[in-house]
């Protein structure tokens, strides 16, 4: 029962994610070796500085099973949750950013999302799949 509830549950996030956000990037591991960039949104819509010019502050790419985060301006310490959205297993770390840092997520395929959250208040969200 509580597998069902889950199973529910995500296909429920997975049906609004498809219909609030633009397509996901997607990543074909076993034919394309290349950095795939991944778009990260700024939920809270705070800028770091104050700075209104920043479309957003961080960056991300994929590259042979790990996510490699960077920041333009240092935010304090940021929390990274990677989550396969159809097995449920969740990365997690927490790291400065005041410099670059990465995180294993594996090259398992799946539907993937991202959240990172800062000291500064801003909450990040992107997604991501991996293709078989």
């Amino acid at each position: 029962m509580a597998r069902l509830k889950l199973s529910l549950t995500i296909s429920f996030l997975l049906l609004a994610l498809a219909s609030l956000n633009a397509e996901p990037t997607v990543i074909r591991p076993r034919t394309d070796r290349t950095k795939k960039n991944i778009t990260l949104e700024n939920k809270a819509r705070i800028k770091p500085h104050g700075d209104s010019l920043l479309e957003s502050n961080v960056q991300c790419f994929y590259l042979e099973g790990r996510l490699y985060f960077g920041f333009r301006q240092s935010e304090g310490n940021a929390k990274v949750s990677v989550l396969n959205a159809q097995t449920g297993r969740e990365y997690t770390m927490t790291a400065l950013s005041i410099c670059p840092f990465s995180i294993s997520v594996g090259e398992h395929p799946g539907y993937y999302l991202i959240t990172l959250t800062t000291a500064k208040g801003n909450h990040y969200t992107g997604e991501y799949i991996i293709e078989e």
